[in-house]
């Protein structure tokens, strides 16, 4: 049987980074940065399908976490960074 893995690439922040990283960091996707001054999302991401859906579900369980909470803040955070990723699929 073949399967196919698809790859994703992320651009982020460096805000959005310091938010997902904090969240996913064992998650072990490849990511690099470039240069900060002249990118407004210098963080290159490089995920498999299945890596992606591993940092979704802890992101996820995340974000309910502060719904349940009542931490607005951090909340729209999570939804942000999830809103990020649905839109690059």
């Amino acid at each position: 049987m073949i399967t196919e893995t698809k790859i994703y690439k992320l651009y982020m922040t460096y805000e959005e980074f310091a938010i997902f990283y904090k969240y996913t960091k064992d998650i072990g996707y490849e990511y690099s940065c470039g240069d900060i001054d002249e990118d407004d999302e210098p963080w290159l991401l490089t995920l498999y399908d299945d890596m992606l859906d591993d940092c979704c579900d802890i992101l996820g369980k995340q974000m309910d976490y502060f719904d349940r909470e009542g931490m607005r803040g951090s909340y729209n955070e999570i939804r942000g960074l999830l809103n990020l990723i649905y839109i690059n699929r």
